[in-house]
């Protein structure tokens, strides 16, 4: 086996933590995240419904980029809600 070792590859940047977050939402609340963000939210998602009796969804959406304007420019975005 052949190995070879590179320069100037940058390092990945970290995950988002995520769990902060999740810890502080209520049933019913929800935030949303940019469309690069759906695995890491719906990992965190799925181990906060393991590990606790909280309960979340994760989806993809579209929606107003402006949410004061609802008749803005939609765009895809990542929303989490808590559903217990």
């Amino acid at each position: 086996m052949e190995i070879l070792i590179d320069s100037g590859i940058p390092i990945p940047k970290e995950r988002p933590k995520f769990k902060k977050f999740i810890d502080e939402m209520g049933v019913g609340q929800s935030f949303r995240v940019g469309p690069e963000h759906w695995t890491s939210l719906r990992n965190a998602a799925s181990n906060m419904n393991k590990r606790t009796k909280k309960q979340f969804v994760v989806n993809k959406v579209q929606e107003p980029v402006n949410r004061e304007d609802p008749d803005s420019a939609t765009d895809s975005f990542v929303r989490i809600w808590r559903k217990e």
